[in-house]
């Protein structure tokens, strides 16, 4: 595995940005999930607890932002190519053991249906394959989740038998698992050159 004292810490992609939250996202992450709640609440376990307090988002993102130094985990907002507008989020979740990282995202309901999930995940792809130096990525999907599935799918993600996995809240919960393995990645995507990497010293403050 990469040095995890150097990290990405954003992606550019041919139409989004894809950067480490900061404290001062936290009014945009609000407002891009208080109107997503109806979309995201039948798959993701966390939507339940919302809406939260700006506070509370302020916390989040602090909490995250201590992960990613850590390399524990690696919380990204999806941003318009500006940076100006959320439209939602993914993560990188390591497995240093293994080699093997998890990606998991959403995006705000007004924005679907326009490939930048898809977008947006590649992007992590870059960042785990290239940035990490991962061996394979992996991507959890709820089978009845099918625009989920789709993207990796879409990518040229293997599909192996599904699997029961704890959530967050703690709760059993059957899930596809979509593997990648690098050299398939390589493969297929190894000549695009215009997802970019930005890195910076993680011993930064990131609080």
């Amino acid at each position: 595995m990469t040095d995890m004292n150097k990290l990405p810490i954003s992606i550019e992609t041919p139409r989004l940005l894809i950067r480490r939250w900061d404290l001062d996202d936290a009014a945009g992450l609000k407002e891009a999930i208080d109107t997503s709640l109806e979309h995201l609440r039948p798959w993701m376990p966390w939507a339940h607890h919302e809406p939260e307090s700006l506070d509370k988002k302020r916390e989040r993102i602090a909490r995250q932002r201590v992960e990613f130094l850590v390399g524990e985990s690696l919380h990204f907002g999806v941003f318009s190519s500006e940076g100006a507008r959320v439209l939602g989020s993914v993560s990188i979740r390591i497995t240093a053991a293994s080699g093997t990282a998890n990606f998991g995202y959403w995006l705000r309901a007004d924005e679907a249906r326009r490939g930048y999930a898809t977008e947006a995940v590649l992007g992590c792809m870059f960042v785990a394959f290239r940035g990490l130096d991962v061996l394979t990525a992996e991507i959890y999907c709820d089978p009845a989740n099918v625009r989920s599935a789709a993207i990796p799918a879409r990518l040229g993600y293997h599909r192996i038998p599904a699997a029961v996995r704890k959530t967050s809240d703690g709760r059993d919960r059957v899930s596809e698992v979509w593997q990648m393995a690098r050299d398939r990645f390589e493969e297929i995507y190894g000549m695009i050159e215009d997802y970019n990497l930005c890195y910076e010293p993680s011993g930064d403050t990131l609080i």
